[in-house]
């Protein structure tokens, strides 16, 4: 029996570093690189309920990142009228203030300008994609990220247009509205995700997908899910829930709040993590309300009394506090994005 042939260390770690030179100077990139080279960067969203959901805590208790991974996948989802859309808009007008460029795909052909300005977004420097098919739209994300030119790619919705295979035959004849196809999404999409993923993830370009949930029976009880088949479950990084709740808070400062949201990550660095925040009639989301909301129930401020809390020594109501957040917004939301532990109150 031949003996077995052992390498020592250092010549197996000079063999495999020219094994990876020659491996990357044969496909002309790093193909190869070492774990530590290897960082995620992230798109905060600028909402901080949002990009708490999202944070990611090292094990020494250091905060590496917080909102969309560049590179990657990720989907919001959620019922109609939960806010997803308007949260695509408050992540787009946070990429733009950071002179960030942003394709929206439009698959619904349900864009509303006067609404997304409302939200904060520059429409002038948006650029919208309107597909008529689920090609062309999965087709516009890959030919995108690979210009490498754009820092966001938003699709809304990822299942909201018919594929070729459903609309006509291998002779182009139409088929009739009742004509029935199973799982032809699914299999688009299985076929996008092996083409896409690796030209995503050299691009640094975020992708982010929204989505419906569907009811299906489970036993005795009304299961909900997201279309897209599994390979659409497989390839996100992560996934966001969005739902919609009544509120009792009412109105202020010439902003009506419609409903409490929640944002719940059902895959993910978090998963199972929730964080709500306040949904307006008028604007969709407010950063600083949103922000005044994570710090009264993060413990940021001690409570003075029923509605009031502890501002700088002094008692005051949530108006007031406000009031005292909004001017300094990116002081307290670095604060409330680089506390891990259980933090003090007072301002920072």
């Amino acid at each position: 029996m031949p003996k077995k042939r052992t390498i020592p260390p250092d010549d197996r770690v000079s063999q495999a570093s020219d094994v990876a030179t020659a491996l990357n100077h044969k496909y002309g990139k790093t193909v190869i690189r070492r774990g530590s080279d290897l960082v995620i960067e992230r798109i905060p969203s600028g909402l901080a309920s949002f990009d708490l959901a999202q944070r990611q805590v090292d094990r020494q208790g250091q905060v590496v990142g917080y909102g969309l991974p560049r590179g990657k996948f990720s989907m919001v989802f959620g019922g109609a009228g939960g806010g997803k859309s308007t949260l695509c808009f408050q992540i787009i007008r946070q990429v733009q203030q950071s002179a960030g460029l942003v394709l929206f795909i439009d698959g619904e052909h349900k864009f509303d300008p006067v609404w997304a300005r409302a939200s904060g977004v520059d429409t002038e420097t948006l650029d919208v994609g309107t597909p008529t098919t689920m090609e062309e739209m999965l087709d516009m994300t890959i030919e995108t990220a690979k210009s490498r030119s754009y820092d966001l790619i938003v699709v809304d919705s990822i299942v909201s247009m018919a594929s070729t295979l459903e609309l006509r035959d291998a002779k182009g004849v139409e088929f009739d509205i009742d004509h029935s196809t199973m799982a032809v999404p699914a299999r688009r999409l299985s076929e996008y995700f092996r083409k896409a993923t690796a030209i995503v993830g050299q691009s640094r370009t975020a992708v982010l997908f929204v989505n419906q949930v569907r009811e299906k029976l489970g036993g005795y009880i009304v299961l909900q899910d997201f279309p897209g088949g599994h390979a659409l479950r497989h390839y996100l990084s992560a996934t966001i829930r969005v739902s919609r709740s009544k509120t009792d808070r009412q109105p202020s400062r010439g902003l009506t709040p419609a409903h409490t949201v929640t944002f719940t990550v059902t895959k993910g660095i978090n998963e199972g993590i929730k964080k709500e925040t306040t949904f307006f009639h008028e604007i969709g989301y407010d950063p600083a309300d949103d922000l005044v909301t994570q710090l009264i129930t993060g413990g940021f401020l001690a409570k003075k009394g029923p509605g009031h809390y502890d501002c700088e020594g002094t008692s005051c109501n949530r108006d007031e506090l406000l009031d005292l957040v909004a001017p300094h917004f990116d002081t307290w939301y670095d604060r409330v994005m680089k506390t891990v532990a259980s933090p003090a109150s007072g301002a920072p």
